[in-house]
């Protein structure tokens, strides 16, 4: 874990930039043509980091998934009634690259407690994910929407 103490303000930008405001600009991009279309399928990547917090980032990663969460939430009310959803997916520790690195950095006793903390019990890879999105990308989630309060 990263103590905001030991980020600067740059590494902050850089962060929110990547994983926030990247998603924001390609979401508003997208939404004209979808509201056009009268259809379509938004499926954002957050983490399980912006609900509840991060063993391996800092609070830059931590906030930017909980804005990306909020933003999901506001665009499926605002493009449901243009027949778009929009959802996210908030997998847990996923064993990227850069990932991998700080993971190696930890040691036993500390993995193991990450770990612990995880249902499954290991680190997701990055195809664990590729299933829900394919899921919330196709019709056969024509009635998930995270827009919705009884999803």
């Amino acid at each position: 874990m990263v103590s905001i103490e030991h980020i600067d303000l740059e590494e902050w930008e850089r962060i929110i930039r990547n994983n926030l405001t990247g998603t924001y600009i390609c979401r508003k991009a997208v939404m004209p043509h979808m509201k056009k279309q009268r259809g379509g399928r938004i499926v954002n990547i957050s983490s399980v980091a912006g609900r509840f917090f991060s063993q391996l980032s800092g609070p830059n990663y931590v906030s930017a998934k909980a804005g990306t969460q909020g933003l999901t939430r506001q665009l499926a009310k605002e493009l449901g009634p243009f027949n778009i959803t929009i959802d996210a997916v908030a997998p847990d520790v996923k064993l990227t690259e850069r990932v991998e690195k700080k993971w190696l950095t930890r040691t036993e006793e500390q993995r193991e407690r990450i770990l612990s903390m995880i249902p499954l019990g290991h680190l997701a890879r990055p195809e664990d994910v590729a299933g829900p999105v394919l899921f919330l990308a196709n019709n056969l989630s024509d009635y998930v929407n995270w827009g919705d309060p009884r999803c």
